[in-house]
Formats: C-alpha cells, structure tokens, sequence
C-alpha cells in the first residue's frame, strides 16, 4: 500500500507525457505547405524542319509527324549528320541533379521486313541496323557527347515507330536566365531501305527527359482582417510561367484535426470555394509573376486546406494530378484588443462605488441618497462601454475621420485635403497588389462616374508591407489614368487610418473628410451614388439621430447628476408665460452643449480632418481635466462664472425661474450631455454641422445655423432629462439637495476615469496612423 502514491504519480506523469505526445504530433503536421511535383520532366521537339525547337509542350497532333527527317543508307562508319536543334534562352535558373535521357522515334518509310532479311552480320557492311549518336549541350556544359543509342534493325512505319535512347546518369550541373538546351543527332544506318526520324505528334514525341527537381513553385495565402483569404501561386519554372498550363484551386473547411487535410479527399459540402482561371496577376520576389485569387466572403474561425492540382505543360492528359499542393492554414478569431469597453465598463462602476464606500469614514447619509448614487455608478457603465477598446494596433472606425499623405504612382504626392478639394464626396478604393478586387473596384467607379450628377472624386490606394511601385505598373496602366493612384507607406498607415483596415476594401467620404460609408472589397455603383446622395443630408440625419439618443440608457446617469439642488418647486408669477423656466434650462444647457462642440468644430472646419484626432486626445484631457475639478470643487469654474454672468443678464422676471447656481447646474448639464454625444458619436455633430459649409457661398453661415439647431437639441436632451427626474416628485426634491456634493464627487470620479480611457484609446489611433 505503501507504494500506491508512487505508481498514481507515476502513471499520471506518464499518461501527461502521452497526451503531450500527441498535442505536439498534431500541431507539428500542421499548418504549412507540402508540394508533390513530378520525378520527370520533359521537353519535346516541336516544329517543322528548319524552324524546329526545344520546348514544353507535348505535342497534340495525330496523324502524320510535325517534324521528319529522312536519311538513307550512309555510305561509311561515320555517323551522318541529321539535325542541330536548339531551345529558346531559358527563362529562369535551374539546378539539375539527376539523370538525362534523350528518346527518339524513327522508323523506315513503310512497314517492311527488308532490313531484317538482310541484316546477315550485324554492325558489318552486311548488316542492316540502325543507331543514332547523340550530343546534347546545356548552356555550356556537354551532357551526352556523340553518345550512341541502341542498334535495332527496324521493320515499322511512323504508325508505330521504334523508340531509340541514350542517357547520362548523375548529372549535376546549373543552368541561368538566357542558356540554351541543344540537342544534334547524328545516325548510322546500315540499311538499303529509307529511314525516318520523327517528332510532334502525341505517340513520337522525340525528346528529353530530366531526372530531379526542376520546378520550384511556391504557394501562400494572406488572410486580411476582415478574414478573407488571398491566394498567390509563384509558378516557378526555367520555361516560364506559361509551364504551369492550367490548375484548380479548392478552399476546404474548417477541420477538426490537420491530419483530416488530404489531396483530392473531401466532402463536397465542406468545400468554400473553387477557383480555375486566376482572379489576377502580382509581381513576386525577383520580379517574378504570381498567379492570386482572392474568397469573396470571410472565413469562420478554424482550419482550412488550400488544395491545388496543377496541370504542366508536358503532361497535359494526365488524369490525375501530376503536381499538386496542399497549404494547410488557420484562420483565427478576431484578435482580442489590449483593453476590452468591458474592462472600462466595469471599472468605471467599481471606481464610482469605491469613492461612495469612501465617503462613509466621514458622515453617513440617509440610505436612499447611497441607492441613487449607486444607480448613478451602474448606469455609468452604458457610456464608458461607448469608448470602445484599447487595442495595440487600433484601426478607426468610422467614428474618425482619416487623414493621409501620399506618394502618387505617377509621381508627386497627394493629401486627402487636396482629394476632397471641390469635392461633394471623395470615393476611396483600397486594394492589395494583385487583388482581383482592383478592376472590380476599377468598374463600378467607371460606371458610378458616368452616372453621377454630383462631384464625386475618386482615387485608389495600394496597400502592402512591402510595396513597390512596380507592383502597380501594371494596373495603372490599365486603368489608364482615370483617377490618381496612390502608394500606401510601409506601415501601412493608411490603410489603418480607414474604418476597413488595410485591405480590399471602398470607402465613401462625404465633402469635409467624414466617412459615410464603406463596404469590403467593393461597392457597386448604384451603392455608391446612394450613399453620397445620403451624406447630402447628413445634418438632417444627425438631428434625429441626436433627438433618438435622448431615448437610449446613455443618458441614466445624468437623470441622477441633474437631482435639484432645492426642495422648493419654482411657481410662474401671476402673468408669465408657464413653459419659462424650462426655456431657459433649455438655452442655457444648449450654451454648455455648444461651448463643448463649438471649439473642434471649428478646428476641423478650418483645418481639416487631420486636426481630429490631435484636438480628440485634447478633448480626453479636457474630460479628465473636468473630472478633477468637478471631483474637487463640484463644479468646473469655467462654467460657474458662464452661469452667473448669464443670470446677470436676465430680468428681474426670468430672475424668478432660476437661480446662478440652477443656471450654472443646466450649462453643467449641457457639457455632461455634448460629452456623452461624443462618445457615443463622435463625429455626429461635427459632421452634421459642417455638411453646410459647402453648399454655397453662403455655406459658413449656414454651418452656424446648423450648429445653433445642433446646440438646441442638445438643449432638448437635457429637458428631457430634466422632465425625467421631475417625474420623481418630492423624492428627487428631498434627495437632491442632500446629496450634492457627494453626487459631485461620485461623477467626477467617473469623469476622470472616462477621460483617462479616452486619452490612451486616441493616443494609440495618433501612434499607428499618423506618426
């Protein structure tokens, strides 16, 4: 019994090791690429006698020879000279390492056992065999130097001709860009009857065969971040790329284990996409050609199979595949961000929580104040969750607008200001090398261009690690210079300045740099001309969008921030009209909102979408800064002496309707809610306000009016949430005033952290796109 604990540790390690075993045996089978590529490899004569050469392709006729080189008997030992072929300049290195093998088809003229008959002493003067001596030179290095084949007597016609061969064995030699392969043949034909060396069609297929690997094709695939699957095929071969004559390419998943992934072994329904023909061209390593298709929609997490069967050109009836590869890949989950909203949505909370804990060292107030404020702390979860996540390599969102310099393909550079310029909406077209997307994108621009009644720029951006104006060339000059391309840096910086990312994508700008729109790989031009004529009415839309938003949970903290700070209910005074004193909470929290908005948008208004983010991380500092002060003194100074020269300016009648500090208290109010816009939207005032400035000369004044209207709705979500907390009736009358200073604390503290969270969140955006 004694050694029982011993054999349980024992057996666990053991059993801990096997299941290493097999974790490690299953990863290691997967991912990567394996390449199954022919042991042989042939090139054929091809052609009629005196233009004859050396190529890949396996002849197709039948019938009659393409090539036929007649010789008779020859008068001497010597051999007679039939032929002196060469290849064309290869195209690519080649290492070979193996053995080489030159076959020749002849046969007499007509099928006839004459030389049979007379062959009485072979190989003398009366004998009637055949034998062929063979020279074939690679760049410079001799292979096979008159090297003779076999000796037959033949009998047959070019029906069924006798196959002659010579070989060298282990050769090992390289060849470069521009060698030739030549191949001489001589004979020796004994025989009175008339012989035929022949070549071109399917069955005499005279040539030579190499032993050893001659091809070295490479296959890759890229998955882009919104998880669609780019496949590029270097079809590497000394004869070119024309080598690899056709192919099939099959995306195969998910898989549970990469042992499942075999060639040509699956279920059809597993089966993601079947491609044939390339969906377009990218310049590779050494400038070589790459053969890319690209999935029209994104893959779901797991293991995928790029299965692809090539067909080379000297082997073009093969059933099966005679070079094949399987690329086995795994696309993975959306990468999780540095710091999730949730994190942010949860502390935010537990901070505000923790300062309520706090305060009850000092005094201790009635339980319900501790309940309200409590909801305060919860409900303050809604907009810190609108902040969205920290992430180490962030891409905007459609929430900031880009901005970008770049180097033009045609030389010069280009900024989005200067795209913009005159401009009713800019149409960006973001592709990678290569990508069948680009003339997709090229197309529907065409077409949506025609169409518009509008100024509708366009531009196309390349985007790559490593990319090279050469990448381009080729595209550029097929669009033929219909709109500017431009050259993405090597951090890809615009790309990730945009809400898709650096990859296939079209992205619609409305005239002040905002996006409006964006949609993968490509947009149709009937999308396109809707979405611009939507951006049109952008500041309608914001409007209601800015009205439904006093109806969300963002708002609930702020029905516990706008308690009252006195029990007693304001009554009219005989005469006056009743609705006064919520007209003037409404224009004074529409001053607060306005003076939130007022400064970044005129910024951005004046210098353009490239201020945005600067004046954004600002603006986090700003909320920070706020925190501070309302956590400190329950109120930002600013405001307070806003509030009591305001008040100073009302009536004696208006005076009766509100206080400096009610005053003071709506203008808060207002900054509160032009904070919670902005995280929730950050660009949907902004962007309303100064959809107006381009409509005529005119435009400035009415981008004023706009923001005065934008200013009132603001004004208006701030009654409402004073309608909402007058509903509490004397509740909120008796709650209120006792808890002011620490409603103040609890909310500042959740400033502090918003800010905080704000500031680090755009700060990140200012590293990975602009700088």
């Amino acid at each position: 019994m004694s050694r029982s604990p011993l054999a349980i540790i024992a057996l666990a390690a053991a059993m801990l090791l096997i299941s290493s075993s097999s974790v490690l045996a299953q990863e290691t089978s997967g991912p990567g690429v394996d390449w199954v590529l022919p042991d042989e490899h042939r090139l054929f004569l091809n052609g009629v006698v005196g233009q004859a050469t050396i190529d890949r392709e396996w002849p197709m006729v039948t019938g009659i020879p393409e090539g036929d080189v007649e010789f008779d008997k020859t008068s001497s030992v010597l051999p007679s000279s039939l032929f002196d072929i060469s290849s064309s300049p290869l195209l690519g290195p080649v290492g070979i390492n193996g053995n080489v093998t030159v076959e020749l088809f002849a046969s007499l003229s007509t099928k006839s056992d004459a030389c049979k008959l007379s062959n009485i002493i072979p190989g003398s003067p009366v004998g009637a065999t055949t034998t062929f001596y063979v020279t074939l030179t690679m760049g410079s290095y001799v292979i096979l130097d008159q090297e003779p084949t076999e000796t037959l007597v033949m009998d047959e016609s070019f029906a069924a001709p006798h196959l002659f061969s010579a070989s060298a064995q282990n050769v090992n030699t390289s060849l470069g860009p521009g060698d030739t392969i030549g191949l001489e043949v001589s004979v020796v034909h004994e025989c009175a009857q008339t012989g035929h060396i022949y070549w071109g069609t399917f069955d005499a297929h005279s040539g030579i065969i190499i032993e050893g690997d001659v091809l070295s094709p490479t296959l890759q695939h890229t998955v882009d971040p919104n998880r669609i699957v780019r496949i590029e095929l270097d079809p590497s071969s000394p004869w070119g790329e024309s080598d690899y004559s056709a192919q099939t390419v099959d995306v195969v998943g998910p898989y549970d284990d990469w042992s499942d992934m075999v060639h040509s072994f699956y279920d059809e329904d597993s089966r993601v996409s079947h491609f044939e023909d390339p969906h377009g061209t990218a310049v590779g390593e050494s400038n070589s050609s790459l053969r890319t298709w690209s999935l029209s929609d994104p893959l779901e997490p797991g293991r995928y199979m790029i299965d692809v069967c090539i067909q080379l050109s000297d082997r073009p009836y093969s059933e099966s595949c005679e070079a094949y590869a399987v690329l086995k890949f795994r696309v993975d989950e959306d990468s999780e961000p540095l710091m999730s909203p949730v994190v942010v949505a949860v502390l935010v909370p537990f901070a505000m929580a923790g300062g309520i804990l706090a305060s009850l060292r000092y005094s201790m107030l009635p339980t319900p104040v501790y309940g309200v404020l409590l909801v305060m702390a919860i409900a303050a979860a809604g907009p810190a969750y609108s902040l969205g996540p920290i992430d180490h390599d962030p891409i905007r969102v459609d929430a900031h607008p880009p901005s970008f310099t770049l180097l033009s393909h045609s030389g010069g550079s280009m900024s989005l200001d200067e795209a913009l310029d005159g401009n009713d909406a800019l149409v960006i077209g973001i592709f990678v090398p290569g990508s069948p997307n680009a003339p997709t994108q090229y197309n529907d621009f065409t077409l949506a261009s025609n169409l518009a009644e509008s100024e509708i720029a366009f531009l196309q951006i390349a985007t790559s690690p490593d990319l090279l104006a050469i990448d381009v060339d080729a595209y550029a000059e097929f669009i033929n210079q219909s709109w500017p391309i431009l050259l993405d840096t090597s951090t890809q910086s615009a790309g990730k300045s945009l809400p898709s990312g650096p990859t296939d994508a079209v992205v619609i700008l409305d005239s002040n740099g905002f996006v409006v729109d964006w949609s993968p790989r490509t947009m149709s031009s009937t999308q396109i001309l809707e979405t611009v004529s939507d951006s049109e009415r952008a500041a309608l839309d914001g409007i209601f969008r800015l009205i439904s938003m006093a109806f969300t949970i963002s708002f609930l903290p702020l029905v516990i921030v706008a308690l009252p700070r006195n029990r007693e209910a304001r009554d009219p005074l005989e005469g006056e009209f009743p609705g006064t004193g919520a007209i003037i909470a409404l224009l004074s929290s529409a001053i607060g909102f306005g003076l939130w908005f007022g400064p970044i948008t005129i910024l951005v208004g004046v210098l353009g979408q490239s201020a945005w983010l600067p004046v954004a991380v600002i603006y986090g500092i700003i909320v920070i800064s706020t925190g501070i002060r309302v956590f400190l003194n329950g109120e930002v100074n600013i405001l307070q002496n806003i509030g009591r020269r305001l008040h100073s300016l009302f009536s004696e009648s208006l005076k009766a309707w509100t206080s400096e500090d009610e005053t003071s208290d709506d203008l808060h109010l207002g900054l509160w809610i032009g904070i919670i816009v902005m995280i929730a939207d950050p660009t949907l005032v902004v962007q309303g306000v100064l959809s107006g400035s381009n409509t005529s000369i005119l435009g400035p004044v009415f981008s004023m009016f706009l923001f005065m209207i934008f200013s009132l709705m603001g004004g208006i979500i701030a009654l409402v949430v004073r309608t909402v907390v007058s509903l509490s009736g004397n509740i909120g009358r008796i709650l209120g005033p006792m808890s002011i200073r620490i409603r103040a604390k609890t909310w500042g503290t959740g400033l502090i952290l918003i800010g905080i969270w704000w500031t680090l969140r755009d700060s990140l955006l200012v590293f990975s796109t602009v700088l």
